[in-house]
């Protein structure tokens, strides 16, 4: 392959995204949105909560692709003979919405189906390896990621929002109420008995209790996280039903977010080439912490 034709072929754009649960205000409860930049191998990967609820960071994550990487990506989209693909029909509710929008000099491919759509995602299979290298490779290089964490207090628990990216994010305060169907505070804690075992027996996994956030001193007001910068909220005081074995974990869900100029923070998915923006980024979504092992003896 000559230089003249290397450069032409990798000058793509190539937009791919994953969402599933459409919110009453717009957007999706889970969604992943990948930018690729053949021109300068950059790609950026937007995660607002991992399906299924996952603890594992979230937010906005981005590197520059090796040629590995990059090189599989425009040549399944160039293989693929899409005038003869099967129709984007059926799929279920349940399925994510998938889109693949991709343009190289003239050409403009766009397709959205629904992950259930089995016979086109099979027909696709050499087109959907390729983006989830990508999602792989950059999924371990946060730019603006938050990471949920929990651990035990004194009378109850206290939980953690770091940015273990490498510029500030905002959040809103954890300590706001929540947005219906979901009650309590943003962000809480969930402790749950854990049945002692018996051989033999089946037995029920006792309902969780839900711990909200202490209450704000004064009116909450958007948090900003530098690289690196740790956020630490107690819940409300934990009564345990009785002694035994326990299992807490934290969650966060807010997809309200803060409310910011536009011009004064990063775009939600910016263009692989504004990966190093000096702007703050706004998270909204969902994060999840790994549960904790608790044990109450007897008389505490």
């Amino acid at each position: 392959m000559s230089d003249s034709k290397g450069s032409a072929s990798s000058a793509f754009t190539l937009t791919f995204r994953s969402e599933m649960d459409r919110l009453s205000t717009g957007g999706a409860a889970y969604a992943t949105v990948v930018r690729v930049s053949g021109q300068s191998g950059r790609a950026v990967m937007s995660i607002n909560r991992w399906n299924p609820d996952l603890p594992k960071p979230i937010g906005l994550f981005g590197d520059k692709l090796n040629r590995e990487a990059l090189e599989p990506l425009s040549a399944s989209i160039e293989a693929t003979k899409w005038a003869e693909l099967p129709p984007a029909k059926g799929g279920d509710v349940s399925g994510a919405q998938l889109t693949i929008e991709y343009a190289r000099g003239g050409q403009v491919i766009r397709r959205v189906f629904n992950s259930y759509n089995l016979e086109l995602v099979r027909a696709l299979a050499p087109v959907m390896s390729a983006i989830d290298g990508v999602l792989d490779h950059v999924a371990h290089h946060p730019l603006r990621v938050l990471e949920l964490g929990v651990k035990r207090t004194p009378t109850g628990f206290r939980v953690s929002w770091r940015n273990i990216g490498k510029g500030p994010i905002v959040i809103a305060d954890p300590r706001l109420p929540a947005v219906a169907p979901r009650t309590g505070t943003r962000g809480r804690v969930s402790v749950g008995a854990v049945p002692p075992s018996r051989p033999g027996w089946d037995l029920p996994i006792p309902e969780p209790s839900w711990l909200d956030l202490e209450p704000a001193n004064g009116a909450p007001s958007p948090v900003t996280l530098a690289p690196g910068q740790t956020l630490e909220l107690d819940t409300v005081p934990w009564k345990p039903a009785g002694p035994g074995d326990y299992v807490a974990d934290a969650s966060w869900v807010d997809y309200v977010g803060p409310t910011f100029d536009p011009h004064a923070v990063m775009d939600a998915i910016p263009d692989p080439s504004q990966m190093d923006d000096a702007r703050p980024y706004v998270l909204r979504g969902g994060g999840f912490s790994t549960g904790i092992n608790v044990k109450v003896d007897r008389g505490r």
